[in-house]
């Protein structure tokens, strides 16, 4: 899967947590769509927290996603 792939929400969070200061709002966009239970919010968040060094919230996350929605994106090869 490459970028081109990705849905529009998706890679536009990504470039708003990446290249847009404050990352306030890239984050926040990324905890909506984890909260709502999307695979890809799930992981970017979780990742996303665990590079800003909140290991015990990124790690939830990344846990919930396989938990819940495990079975989900079984062949999606960066998931």
């Amino acid at each position: 899967m490459s970028l081109a792939d990705l849905p529009d929400d998706v890679l536009a969070t990504i470039l708003e947590y990446y290249f847009v200061k404050p990352r306030v709002t890239g984050m926040n966009n990324l905890k909506m769509a984890a909260d709502a239970g999307h695979c890809e919010g799930m992981y970017l968040y979780g990742m996303a927290l665990i590079n800003e060094k909140q290991l015990t919230e990124g790690s939830y996350y990344i846990e919930k996603l396989w938990t819940e929605r495990g079975d989900e994106h079984k062949g999606i090869p960066w998931l």
